[in-house]
C-alpha cells in the first residue's frame, strides 16, 4: 500500500497496527415479495492468532429493531489502521492488489 503513495503523503502516515478481521452484516425484507434485502446492522469482529474473536464495532439501524433480521454473508479482511495528519483511519485489505 504504501508503495502506491509518494513520498510526501508517506511521511505523515504513521501505522499503528494490521488485524484480521471478520465483518458481516444483519439483513432482512421489508416486503416478503422484495427481490432485495435491506441492511439493518452490522458486525465487525478482530480474530486473534488463536481464533478468539472479539467485538471491535457493531451497529443497528434503531428503524428496525422490532424486526428479526438475519445475518448476511460474512467478509474477511485485514484492517491497515494508521494515523495521517493527527487523525485514525483505515483501509481494508481484500488482497494483495484490492484494498479500500
Amino acid at each position: 500500500m504504501f508503495n502506491g503513495l509518494g513520498l510526501d503523503s508517506r511521511m505523515t502516515m504513521i501505522p499503528k497496527g494490521i488485524y484480521f478481521v471478520e465483518d458481516f452484516d444483519y439483513v432482512l425484507k421489508e416486503n416478503l415479495d422484495d427481490d432485495y434485502f435491506t441492511v439493518v446492522g452490522g458486525l465487525i469482529m478482530d480474530v486473534d492468532k488463536n481464533g478468539l474473536r472479539t467485538v471491535h464495532r457493531s451497529w443497528q439501524d434503531d428503524g428496525y429493531k422490532h424486526l428479526e433480521a438475519i445475518k448476511g454473508k460474512t467478509k474477511t479482511y485485514l484492517r491497515f489502521e494508521y494515523e495521517d495528519n493527527e487523525r485514525a483511519e483505515w483501509l481494508h485489505v481484500v488482497d494483495p492488489k484490492t484494498w479500500y
